[in-house]
């Protein structure tokens, strides 16, 4: 018999630590390029960084890009290139907004469980953030920004 008119369900939102296990999956040791959409996201993340609240948002937009960009300061300022790079990949800003003090006490404990973090990922962290960082700040100016951030 058809069912007319019933959708199915929609599958389970996948979990934060979900999301950065299957990111950590896209790395090995070799140094690989980065995909499209990681490096669509990485973009997005760098300009977050620096302009956190272009004109024209909302008030509860620009909360969000400003929460969004105090936890990607805190991710790597607290654990590192590595887990900056995997959370910029792996969560949408719009997600990254919303992510609970709970979930972020998550990530760092599961950050210290990976053990040691693949060798691609190690250097393509590197090379990106140093590239980018360098590219739009001065080093006192990353300083103060991840202290500015605390």
């Amino acid at each position: 018999m058809a069912s007319f008119g019933r959708r199915k369900a929609a599958p389970p939102k996948m979990g934060v630590i979900q999301l950065l296990r299957k990111e950590l999956g896209t790395f090995d040791d070799e140094n690989c390029a980065l995909l499209q959409y990681q490096l669509d996201r990485l973009q997005i993340c760098f300009t977050l960084l620096g302009d956190p609240t272009p004109a024209g948002l909302s008030e509860a937009q620009r909360f969000g890009r400003l929460r969004a960009r105090k936890l990607l300061f805190d991710i790597l300022r607290r654990l590192g290139e590595e887990a900056f790079l995997l959370c910029a990949t792996a969560i949408s800003i719009t997600r990254l907004a919303r992510i609970s003090g709970k979930t972020v006490l998550d990530i760092r404990r599961w950050w210290k469980t990976i053990g040691p973090c693949p060798t691609g990922l190690v250097i393509k962290a590197k090379e990106v953030c140093n590239a980018e960082f360098k590219k739009r700040y001065t080093a006192g100016e990353i300083q103060n920004s991840l202290l500015d951030e605390r």
